[in-house]
């Protein structure tokens, strides 16, 4: 078995660990994305931000109702998979953004910069990586979300 092979048999716990709950797992997902976007959605209502900020806090929200409606109507693995992507661009997003701005900071929010302090960006932060664990779980083949049903062959 090669390196790769190895990484991925570490990572999927040898195949002794596997969960067959698809609307459990979608459901999840949906509650963990609507958790990340709707956050940032709400702070549109403060004024203060940046225009590039708004900006992306509305793409955020449109992002959130694009994935969650791909993830739990999807009647193909295709219209699924892209849902799940959208949200881990989303998610993703979020991270690197909470982390910019406190390292290196970014236009216009320079007083962010050292600030780890914030509740609300530290929870979007961490339920941003929860979801991303959750996807790399269902890409791994651990778990399985809708339309997918898990087929145990026993």
């Amino acid at each position: 078995m090669d390196e790769a092979g190895r990484l991925r048999a570490a990572l999927t716990a040898y195949r002794w660990v596997a969960f067959a709950g698809p609307r459990t797992t979608t459901g999840l997902g949906v509650v963990l994305l609507v958790a990340v976007g709707a956050p940032q959605v709400s702070l549109l209502a403060t004024a203060g931000y940046p225009r590039w900020l708004e900006v992306w806090f509305v793409l955020a929200g449109v992002l959130t109702v694009v994935a969650v409606a791909a993830v739990t109507a999807a009647r193909s693995r295709l219209v699924a998979a892209l849902g799940w992507g959208v949200g881990s661009l989303l998610c993703a997003t979020s991270i690197g953004l909470w982390i910019a701005s406190r390292t290196a900071g970014l236009p216009g929010v320079a007083g962010t910069v050292g600030r780890w302090d914030h509740p609300g960006g530290t929870a979007v932060t961490g339920v941003s990586a929860v979801f991303l664990l959750l996807h790399a779980s269902l890409v791994l083949g651990v778990t399985v979300a809708v339309p997918d049903r898990r087929r145990w062959h026993d």
